[in-house]
């Protein structure tokens, strides 16, 4: 992988991150890693290799494997020296919690811990290492979880969680307790948000400075109500604003709109081209803490090889905003045309069987190829030809980034946003009008009739694109963004008048 010899760091003195504690805000980490996860983890990983910093990688979900998880993405590379994975209930069952000393935190919010027993339709048991860590109550749906509890190892009573207490007379409250491991409760929690800020008052109590980098939306969401000084708080915008790709002013994607509504509330907002940032000023204005820093990569090693000209590559999710039938029947197209077009398919997804069908329905098995998740799959850019993206958006396009650094020609659907950052059509790939299948397959065609020098001056100048995103480079451009919204932080009135302040 990307680091994967990496057992010390060297930090690069000119590019040396601010000094204080710096953590990664993720929901999850999925088991298919790709995409936003991807990015994340790879900044996280030039910070702790090259910039100086431990980063720690907060996860709020309730999965109980994140030891396998972890063991996982060390093994691949994925973590390297300096970075951990911590998630909300497994911190919660290494560390006693201190009874509540003010009113507003105290334990009187309505508690009635499950029993636990034999499996029915109305109950869910989760174990690891045979232990029993989470038990829920679900409803008449048997989808619906209404009451979670959690358990540390020795099986003493963590906390319950209720989503339908009946909190003041009002249904369908929200009741979180904490317990002590006598099992009594400690302390307690109306949101689940207020959880999360008193977590995070726990982990960066004693620093000096902390830096907190949301990257998932949800995260980002919750991100912005938390403000101390001191903490410094900054979102990653990595996808798409925009329902549909019909320019700047289209409906906005819900969990998007609401961190654009309040992007004051945030030290720093990062997109990750100018053209999303110019997109999203001409609707909400301009902001100061708004910055441009793109996803990077750590350049393969490019050694000089044939690889076949008709060798096409697919790498995503299989699912509808992808679009992976556009790059099957653009394929299909291309072959009949030029019999050596093949492709092959690194993904799954929801329309997987709908794309097996597909490729059954065209005769096209011997042509298109469907592999599903493989570790090896970015690694085999270098001896492919040529990388399809037929997305309805993205937020960059990282896999672009990667096909270039190994001199494979992208060939994209003009989308927002990516693509025209990073593509100069006909000179370092192609660029092709989004939805336009044919175009797609003239494209690939175009490239097979290509004479071989123009082919290989054109993998030279992707790579050379590449260069400019390089972990070095971008990790320069954090470092200054960092330290400007460490002084925003600083100037906030309510760190100017002394005191906290954390929305509800």
């Amino acid at each position: 992988m990307d680091f994967p010899d990496i057992s010390f760091r060297v930090p690069l003195m000119t590019h040396l991150l601010p000094r204080g504690r710096h953590f990664t805000l993720l929901w999850t980490i999925p088991d298919a890693v790709g995409g936003l996860t991807s990015a994340a983890l790879h900044r996280s990983r030039a910070f702790a290799a090259y910039g100086g910093a431990d980063v720690d990688i907060l996860t709020f979900d309730n999965r109980v494997d994140y030891p396998a998880v972890t063991a996982q993405l060390r093994e691949r590379g994925e973590l390297c020296e300096g970075m951990r994975i911590v998630n909300l209930w497994d911190w919660l069952r290494e560390h006693e919690v201190a009874r509540a000393s003010h009113p507003k935190d105290s334990s009187d919010r309505p508690f009635t811990p499950l029993r636990t027993g034999e499996e029915d339709a109305a109950h869910r048991s989760v174990y690891r290492g045979g232990a029993l860590l989470r038990r829920e109550r679900l409803a008449v749906d048997g989808r619906t979880v209404l009451q979670t509890d959690y358990f540390r190892q020795d099986g003493s009573l963590l906390a319950s969680d209720r989503e339908d207490a009946d909190v003041l007379g009002t249904r369908g409250g929200r009741s979180i307790v904490v317990c002590d491991r006598g099992g009594y409760p400690a302390r307690s929690w109306g949101t689940s948000w207020a959880l999360y800020r008193w977590w995070l008052d726990q982990l960066t109590a004693g620093a000096q400075e902390s830096y907190l980098i949301a990257d998932s939306k949800p995260v980002s969401r919750f991100l912005r109500t938390y403000r101390r000084p001191g903490r410094v708080t900054v979102t990653v915008v990595h996808g798409s604003h925009l329902v549909r790709n019909i320019g700047p002013w289209g409906p906005l994607r819900p969990q998007r709109a609401e961190v654009l509504r309040h992007l004051s509330d945030y030290d720093a907002v990062i997109f990750l081209t100018d053209r999303q940032r110019r997109d999203v000023q001409l609707r909400f204005g301009r902001h100061p803490n708004s910055a441009v820093i793109p996803n990077s990569r750590r350049l393969p090693v490019q050694p000089v090889q044939e690889r076949p000209p008709g060798a096409g590559a697919l790498l995503c999710a299989l699912l509808r905003l992808k679009r992976p039938e556009h790059a099957v029947r653009a394929v299909t197209h291309a072959q009949r045309v030029e019999p050596e077009v093949s492709l092959n398919i690194f993904g799954d997804g929801s329309q997987r069987a709908s794309i097996e069908r597909l490729i059954a329905a065209a005769r096209a098995e011997e042509v298109v190829h469907v592999w599903g998740w493989r570790d090896d799959a970015r690694a085999r850019l270098a001896q492919t030809s040529f990388l399809l993206m037929t997305s309805r958006s993205e937020g960059f396009g990282l896999v672009l980034l990667e096909a270039m650094g190994a001199g494979c020609i992208p060939i994209a659907y003009d989308i927002r946003y990516g693509p025209r950052d990073l593509i100069d059509h006909g000179g370092n790939g192609f660029l092709v009008r989004s939805g336009h299948v044919r175009g797609l397959a003239r494209a690939i065609i175009t490239l097979q009739r290509m004479p071989r020098e123009q082919v290989a001056a054109m993998r030279d100048a992707a790579r050379r694109t590449a260069e400019q995103y390089t972990d070095e480079a971008v990790l320069g451009r954090w470092a200054g963004e960092l330290t400007a919204a460490r002084e925003r932080n600083h100037a906030r009135p309510w760190v100017r008048n002394g005191r906290n302040s954390s929305a509800t």
